[in-house]
């Protein structure tokens, strides 16, 4: 049951003041918490995990932490979107991932337990909010005992948000050109963006392959890949999709453009902006808006001066003779 907003609202700051002012000698900070939490335990878990989402690493919210998972109210609260928004329950995981117990072993049972229960749409969306959290945990060694019943759950979104995930953590580069042979096209757009992680000799030749797929996701997501390489054929590449005959494969191709946020784009854009109508000229705009407001942001830091302290020139000994003679046929030409 959602928390009444001023009441949430009340809890938060008074848990959000104890915390900033806590020390671990002072006994009336931890007796107020507990307090707290003693008069209404929903609300006090929901007004936590806000605090914990926006806290900074301190005594106060490592006690905090301790004294929700104490009470088994932490991995409830993160899971129960009635307790908290998936934002602040994400922000919350990636706060208490520095500062706190670790409670991964509580997610990954939780995981475990939808997975091994009938797929409804009420279990999809638990097992949707535990990826989500468990994807915000900065170490995570865990996929490999779930990867083979979350890329054969039955809902795809599921399959492509795991493809994603343990496509980032793998160091198999084998297991994602596996998920590319994926009936779901979503799938296969995920497993190429996980290589964007990936070392370039592993992750080039994939991206080359998923040039050629028939889906527009997995195309713009091949060639941004190659961008984040800086392999030359990138660029080139986006403005021949931005030229594609289908509607989504222009799209994609603005969208990627935006996500390199590179101003080399803009004379194109400029272009397809007179020449496109309606939501396609809406895409462009956002595309144009997104890169321009990058250089703007570039242009306001200023100038950046390098200083050379030293420099070393290595060259073959041909190299060296071909300008030792260019040197010798100057001299020796009339002013």
């Amino acid at each position: 049951m959602p928390c009444e907003p001023g009441l949430l609202e009340s809890y938060a700051k008074d848990i959000s003041a104890l915390v900033e002012s806590f020390s671990e000698k002072d006994t009336v900070g931890k007796q107020s918490l507990v307090q707290l939490l003693a008069s209404d335990a929903h609300v006090f878990s929901a007004a936590s995990i806000r605090v914990l989402a926006n806290a900074e690493a301190s005594a106060g919210a490592r006690f905090l932490t301790y004294l929700l998972t104490k009470e088994k109210l932490l991995t409830a609260g993160l899971r129960d979107p009635d307790t908290c928004s998936l934002k602040d329950a994400v922000a919350a995981v990636r706060a208490i991932g520095d500062i706190g117990p670790r409670f991964q072993a509580a997610l990954e049972m939780d995981l475990s337990a939808a997975l091994h229960g009938r797929a409804t749409e009420e279990s999809t969306m638990q097992v949707m909010r535990i990826l989500d959290l468990l994807g915000a945990i900065p170490t995570q060694n865990f996929w490999p005992s779930f990867q083979s019943e979350l890329m054969a759950y039955p809902d795809r979104a599921v399959r492509s948000k795991a493809a994603l995930l343990i496509g980032r953590n793998t160091t198999h580069p084998a297991w994602i050109k596996k998920q590319l042979m994926d009936s779901d096209a979503r799938v296969q757009a995920n497993a190429v963006e996980a290589l964007w992680a990936m070392d370039a000799a592993e992750a080039r030749p994939v991206f080359t392959a998923a040039l050629r797929s028939p889906n527009n996701r997995v195309v713009a997501n091949a060639i941004l890949g190659l961008y984040r390489l800086s392999d030359l054929k990138a660029v080139t590449a986006l403005l021949e999709m931005a030229r594609h005959p289908e509607p989504l494969f222009r799209a994609s191709a603005w969208w990627a453009m935006a996500e390199t946020e590179d101003p080399r784009f803009i004379p194109f854009l400029m272009e397809q902006f007179k020449s496109t109508q309606g939501k396609m000229k809406l895409a462009v705009t956002r595309t144009l808006s997104r890169i321009r407001r990058r250089e703007k942001a570039s242009a306001e830091k200023g100038t950046m001066h390098v200083r050379v302290s030293s420099a070393n020139v290595k060259a073959t000994a041909a190299v060296m003779w071909n300008l030792h003679c260019r040197v010798r046929t100057a001299m020796k030409s009339p002013a």
